[in-house]
């Protein structure tokens, strides 16, 4: 039964499509109700990732000594993808033009400059 539990969990791989907070959610609860201890999640959580988050936890083993530092420095490398794409997205809702010219006046002299500014897509 254990073992069937454990092949529900899923996995993670590090692709910037990936939802990291998410993952480290569900793993964390499935081995919790496994009832593993935080010592063997340590050692248990490189058979759920792959890829990029493979190849980043294989190096980074020294550093990963618990569960909660794994946990911690797991967010500071992938979940920032999250906020990455977040925030691209949230750009993305808007336009940049070009073609107000302001004039300026500054001790006698005339300046136009192009100015961009930001104004949201409707």
């Amino acid at each position: 039964m254990l073992l069937n539990h454990l092949k529900t969990l899923p996995a993670f791989s590090g692709n910037y499509n990936e939802d990291a907070v998410q993952f480290l959610k569900d793993i964390t609860d499935g081995l919790n109700y496994a009832e593993f201890t935080d010592d063997q999640k340590v050692s248990i959580i490189s058979s759920f990732v792959n890829g990029d988050a493979r190849r980043w936890l294989l190096k980074n083993l020294f550093v990963l000594d618990s569960w909660s530092t794994s946990i911690e420095e797991f967010k500071k490398e992938f979940a920032p993808t999250l906020l990455k794409e977040d925030a691209i997205s949230q750009v993305n809702e808007y336009v940049y033009e070009l073609d107000e010219t302001m004039l300026y006046y500054d001790n006698d002299m005339k300046e136009e400059q192009n100015l961009i500014y930001w104004k949201k897509k409707k």
